[in-house]
């Protein structure tokens, strides 16, 4: 006979055998890391800058180190004095408000340090971010092509240069390396020992710093030499610390609003869902675990269920029912005596039950202490049960008022006993 199970359990083994080679396939296909540039402050790829970003935030309490992540008109402060602005992304993205907040910034006593990768770009280049500064005048940027660098500081002749090389899945590739040059020529604007802090091949300087206002401001070309893969080497982090050595022990305000344009949303590296995906661990997990328990729920609703037990009516308690249609009964027939000995003998019952004693009708002036003692509640109380109790049995008339005393009674008696 054929199981009518079995192809349920069949269908369910092969999808999981399915997802199974699925998720082999991705992680065979997917790189242990993507290459692409984006600088993002929580990228730990190799050219995303989350261990610069990580190092200095711990090296700082949390009052002196603030993430602009709304824009830099809102976050950035600049009524402080002493502090420092730091940018380093592919492209800068800010309007009008934005750049007014960094000169005002400046000029009031702090830092700028700003480094962009695409330096050439119209609308979010260093001619945006530069826009109401005087340098702007000056500001001219060349560059050259090469699979690597060398980097020296100018003040630092103490210090080796630097070498840099360029890194793209894994293998070694040319890369455009930017630097300020003279806008006239022989005009030595950013010539070694004037404006310059750093040079490419000791010739072509890549960082400058000039006065404005009270504070300073800091432009570096090359933020790639910044990034995760560099900065994993001890080399790496040395220079870091040298470039950004003006701002140690101050209050540091990190820029990741300016990373992203105004009317996008943040790109998905590489234009792929799952390598976006894969590139997050918390999106990663997620998927894993969307993944397993679709698997678990295929298996285990495959087995055989069994059939859903309805649910019963539910049992309806009528004897609140019963007992108010009696007393209508009693009620509507004026014998209040049957009502005064049924409200007694539920009291009695109740006494004996509670306290233990077994009250004799004949005599009940001898309980009335122990009644008093055991419940808490006066012995007048009780003496008046057991009186009006006496008058509704002996009277043949219908006293609603002494039923209604007598109920009075009891409730006090039921609602203050101990």
């Amino acid at each position: 006979m054929k199981n009518k199970y079995s192809t349920p359990l069949l269908a369910s083994g092969i999808l999981a055998v399915i997802v199974l080679i699925f998720l082999l396939f991705l992680y065979q296909y997917k790189l242990p890391h993507h290459w692409e540039v984006n600088l993002y402050h929580d990228d730990g790829n190799p050219y995303g800058t989350k261990y610069l970003y990580e190092v200095m935030k711990q090296s700082r309490d949390s009052s002196h180190f603030v993430l602009i992540s709304n824009s830099i008109s809102e976050d950035l402060n600049i009524a402080d004095s002493g502090s420092a602005y730091l940018f380093a992304g592919r492209n800068f993205y800010a309007d009008s408000a934005d750049k007014k907040a960094l000169l005002d910034f400046v000029t009031k006593g702090n830092d700028l340090f700003i480094s962009i990768h695409t330096p050439f770009a119209r609308g979010y280049s260093f001619y945006d971010a530069m826009e109401n500064f005087s340098i702007l005048n000056y500001l001219c940027i060349d560059s050259f092509v090469d699979t690597g660098t060398y980097v020296s500081f100018v003040y630092e002749t103490h210090v080796l240069p630097f070498w840099f090389y360029y890194v793209h899945n894994l293998k070694f590739e040319e890369n455009i390396w930017y630097y300020f040059d003279n806008c006239e020529e022989d005009s030595g604007f950013f010539s070694t020992g004037n404006y310059c802090q750093s040079t490419l091949n000791e010739k072509y300087c890549n960082m400058i710093a000039f006065e404005e206002g009270k504070g300073t401001v800091y432009l570096f070309t090359n933020p790639l030499m910044l990034s995760n893969h560099y900065l994993a080497e001890p080399e790496g982090l040395d220079f870091a610390n040298l470039v950004l050595k003006n701002f140690e022990g101050k209050k540091i305000y990190w820029d990741e609003a300016s990373k992203y344009s105004k009317v996008s949303q943040p790109p998905i590296p590489n234009g792929s869902f799952l390598k976006y995906i894969f590139s997050q661990p918390g999106l990663k997990w997620a998927w894993y675990l969307l993944v397993c328990g679709v698997i678990l729920f295929i298996v285990f609703r495959s087995r055989r269920m069994q059939q859903i037990i309805p649910l019963m009516p539910e049992n309806k308690n009528n004897a609140a029912n019963f007992v108010r249609s009696t007393a209508m009964l009693y009620l509507s027939s004026g014998n209040h005596s049957k009502i005064a000995s049924e409200m007694m003998r539920q009291f009695l019952s109740y006494v004996k039950i509670k306290y233990g004693i077994k009250i004799k009708m004949n005599n009940t002036n001898d309980y009335l202490f122990d009644l008093a003692n055991v419940s808490g509640v006066d012995s007048e109380v009780f003496k008046s049960i057991f009186k009006l109790n006496i008058q509704l049995e002996v009277s043949n008339e219908s006293e609603n008022y002494r039923l209604k005393e007598l109920n009075n009674y009891l409730d006090y008696f039921y609602n203050n006993c101990k």
